[in-house]
């Protein structure tokens, strides 16, 4: 795989993209000289390739590529807020696994301090799906939102929610489910009995993965593979 770079922003082939600095620091630890052929993405699906220049400072764009990488279907992930080096480790692989976004959403069991230190570490979280998504070989960086109420989770009407102990379940092929949709994972403990009961009358489908209790970040993984992201 070539070297990868994250642009920011749209651009079109003949157009020299100027790095942001901590991509010429990449270059730079990379002992990149001008003229190596690296990918510059735009994170909203088009990868660029072209040769480095300015002393590993741009781009210059020979061709454009569009959603190299990427899943046919699109599930955003909505992750209950838990202890953040849990949340992160989910966003990381679950973002090589093929997740769309993550929206965070505070359940009933979720810990005050823990909703905290996570509504002040968006932008790290939004840094480990961008760094996790150059390494995988994506051309869509997710975007990672909340965290949201509960309230608030269920007016967006989730297609399914893992549910340990209930039977597992896939998408037939063909099936409308295979376009994509919000995928719920509880937090550590499970889910409040009312919080499953409102995301079910909302029309959530309960599924199950397997015979053990995972935890948070796990089940993430799984869930994505289950709904063959990866």
């Amino acid at each position: 795989m070539r070297p990868r770079f994250f642009a920011g922003r749209p651009f079109v082939p003949g157009e020299t993209v100027p790095l942001a600095p901590d991509e010429v620091r990449h270059v730079r630890v990379r002992r990149l000289l001008d003229g190596s052929v690296v990918e510059l993405l735009d994170g909203q699906g088009r990868t660029g390739r072209g040769p480095l220049g300015g002393g590993g400072t741009n781009v210059l764009v020979e061709e454009v590529e569009a959603n190299v990488g990427e899943p046919a279907a699109r599930w955003t992930v909505a992750l209950a807020a838990a202890e953040p080096a849990r949340v992160e480790w989910a966003v990381e692989k679950g973002t090589e696994c093929g997740a769309a976004g993550f929206l965070l959403w505070i359940a009933s069991r979720s810990q005050k301090a823990f909703v905290t230190s996570l509504e002040g570490r968006l932008p790290r979280l939004r840094k480990v799906a961008l760094e996790a998504a150059k390494q995988c070989g994506r051309s869509v960086v997710p975007g990672v939102d909340g965290p949201v109420a509960f309230r608030d989770l269920v007016a967006r009407r989730p297609s399914f929610t893992a549910v340990p102990g209930t039977p597992a379940w896939a998408p037939a092929r063909g099936s409308g489910a295979q376009a994509g949709g919000l995928i719920v994972i509880g937090p550590e403990g499970g889910l409040a009995d009312e919080e499953r009961t409102a995301l079910e009358a909302a029309g959530s489908i309960s599924f199950g993965l397997g015979p053990r209790v995972l935890r948070m970040e796990t089940a993430v993984v799984a869930s994505l593979v289950t709904f063959s992201i990866g």
